[in-house]
């Protein structure tokens, strides 16, 4: 296949219609809406019973190491996604090759930098070996996180969002369930590590 050839959304069906556009957009909102309901119940749940075994300091570590890493995720894409998603010519092998080159490089090259940093991170805010175990455990989860970036993408310009929705609540439902059974447990700190590993 030529690198700068179309890559069809949907083999057999080389173009939507608009009533296809239609009926996937509703099937869309419907999926995307009950996404969020679904994935907001089960957090809320899991939330009230990891605050009955944590400590505040548990929590707070886990939002301070995961706040690192959403500071890396906001660079890792550029919006390269974004536009792949909203380009009006179908895509080519190309397009997807290089958004994905150009994103892994970025991904490891801050991959790179935390792991460089982490001793500093480590005396500036105070944190345990467990936490830094955890940061790990996140930029582990970032970069496996930036391998679905394609396949999303093809997905939501084939208007295929009930097929994102599902790994989406799985991953969540993974995450919840491990890290309410470790903190019951009595796993401290590393019940996020383990369900972050989990979850990847």
């Amino acid at each position: 296949m030529s690198e700068t050839q179309p890559i069809e959304l949907d083999a057999g069906t080389p173009e939507i219609d608009l009533s296809q556009v239609k009926r996937r957009s509703l099937t869309g909102v419907i999926a995307l809406t009950s996404r969020t309901f679904i994935i907001q119940l089960i957090s809320f749940a899991a939330t009230f019973l990891l605050t009955v075994f944590l400590t505040p300091a548990d929590y707070g570590t886990f939002f301070l190491v995961s706040a690192v890493v959403n500071f890396l995720t906001y660079f890792s894409d550029i919006g390269l996604a974004a536009a792949l998603i909203q380009k009006k010519d179908q895509l080519t092998r190309e397009d997807l090759v290089t958004t994905f080159t150009i994103q892994q490089l970025l991904v490891i090259l801050l991959l790179i930098i935390l792991f460089i940093a982490s001793p500093w991170i480590k005396i500036s805010y105070g944190l345990s070996s467990a936490a830094i175990y955890l940061l790990w455990a996140l930029a582990i989860s970032f970069l496996m996180s930036s391998l679905k970036t394609i396949p999303s993408v093809l997905l939501e310009r084939d208007l295929k969002f009930n097929k994102l929705i599902i790994p989406q609540i799985l991953e969540n439902l993974v995450f919840n369930l491990s890290a309410v059974y470790f903190a019951w447990k009595g796993w401290g700190i590393n019940t996020f590590t383990i369900a972050v590993l989990a979850r990847s």
